[in-house]
């Protein structure tokens, strides 16, 4: 027999149900999917820095860098395509880009303190 809760006594308490074995599954698998996830991202930084440490360098070439970052992949983990073509066809463009950028700025600056040298002002 159920009580309404308007019907309980004072000192009756309703006891909560404990989880269920499915339950108890999905919780686990979804705290491992989150580790697994939350380890993906630390690793995916970590070769991202690096990277960009490489084409700062000015040594190293986008393709090299782009092969560093690509993504590690175990046996039984599928390499998610998206990310994939990120690391094979943008990341390179976008490395030699900044390497491009850099190369400008420090043109520029160059030209700055050469014109300083010579007592001009820009």
């Amino acid at each position: 027999m159920f009580l309404r809760a308007e019907e309980l006594d004072e000192e009756q308490t309703i006891e909560p149900r404990p989880p269920t074995a499915a339950e108890l599954i999905a919780a686990r698998r979804a705290r491992e999917d989150a580790e697994e996830a939350a380890e993906r991202e630390r690793q995916r930084k970590r070769l991202e820095a690096q990277a960009a440490a490489m084409c700062a360098g000015g040594d190293a070439d986008p393709a090299a860098a782009a092969e560093a970052a690509a993504p590690v992949a175990d046996e039984d983990e599928e390499v998610d395509p998206l990310d994939a073509f990120m690391a094979g066809e943008v990341l390179p463009e976008v490395l030699a880009r900044q390497r491009e950028a850099a190369a400008k700025r420090e043109a520029e600056r160059l030209r700055q303190a050469e014109l300083l040298a010579q007592g001009q002002s820009t």
